[in-house]
C-alpha cells in the first residue's frame, strides 16, 4: 500500500497511447487536395510543428494560409478536417477508466498544435476519460523540454516523484527521467498487459 500511494497521478501521452492517426491519413489529404499538393502543403508546414507544438505560432492561422500560399483556399474546411482525424484506443481508454476507478489521477500529457488540440476536445471525449489535460500549445512548453513536465507538476501542485509518465517517444521519457519524473515507454503494439505490468513495477494498479 506504500508504494501505491507514493503515486499520485498517470501522465498520459495522446499519439501512439490513447489514440493514432489512422494509416489512410495522408490519403485522406490526397483525396482532399491530390497528393503533389499534400506533399508541397506538408513541406510548407512541418518545419513550424515545433513551434507550432509550444504555441508560439497558431496552427489555425498558418494551415489556411499555407492553403492560400498553394491557391488551396476553398479546401481550408477540408483540409482542416483531415487534419484533425485521429482514431481512439479503446483497450488503452478502457485500462485508465480502470485506473480512475482504482483512485489513481489520470491526466493528459501531449504535445499538440492548436487546431489539432480543438478537435481531440470536441471528439476524443478526453475531459470525461482524464481528469484534467495538458496540451503543449497551451502550457506554452513541449516535450522533451523539462520546462513541460515542471509545468504540469506544478498545475498539479504535485512534486514530479509523485507523477508516473507514459509515453511511447523515448526521447520524452528520457527527457521526464532526467528531470526526477518517474517514466516509461509504452507503444500501444505492446498491448495492454504489457503497461499493466510495467505500470505495476511504480505501484500503479487497477485493483
Amino acid at each position: 500500500m506504500g508504494a501505491r500511494s507514493a503515486v499520485a497521478a498517470v501522465l498520459w501521452d495522446a499519439d501512439g497511447v490513447l489514440q493514432q492517426v489512422p494509416a489512410s491519413w495522408f490519403e485522406l489529404l490526397g483525396q482532399a487536395i491530390g497528393d503533389e499538393q499534400s506533399l508541397a502543403l506538408l513541406d510548407l508546414l512541418l518545419p513550424q510543428m515545433e513551434d507550432a507544438a509550444r504555441g508560439t505560432v497558431a496552427m489555425t492561422e498558418q494551415l489556411p494560409a499555407a492553403l492560400e500560399e498553394r491557391g488551396l483556399a476553398e479546401h481550408t474546411d477540408q483540409v482542416s478536417e483531415v487534419w484533425g482525424t485521429i482514431e481512439p484506443l479503446e483497450e488503452t481508454r478502457s485500462f485508465v477508466r480502470e485506473l480512475r476507478a482504482a483512485g489513481f489521477g489520470c491526466h493528459l500529457a501531449t504535445n499538440q498544435d492548436d487546431l489539432r488540440t480543438s478537435y481531440m476536445r470536441a471528439r476524443m471525449g478526453y475531459d470525461e476519460l482524464l481528469d484534467r489535460c495538458f496540451y503543449s500549445c497551451e502550457i506554452g512548453a513541449a516535450k522533451p523540454d523539462e520546462e513541460f513536465f515542471h509545468r504540469v507538476a506544478t498545475e498539479l501542485e504535485v512534486e514530479l516523484g509523485e507523477l508516473v509518465f507514459v509515453d511511447d517517444t523515448l526521447e520524452n521519457v528520457h527527457a521526464a527521467q532526467a528531470c526526477g519524473l518517474p517514466a516509461l515507454y509504452w507503444h500501444h503494439r505492446d498491448g495492454v498487459d504489457a503497461l499493466r505490468q510495467r505500470l505495476s513495477a511504480f505501484g500503479v494498479e487497477a485493483g
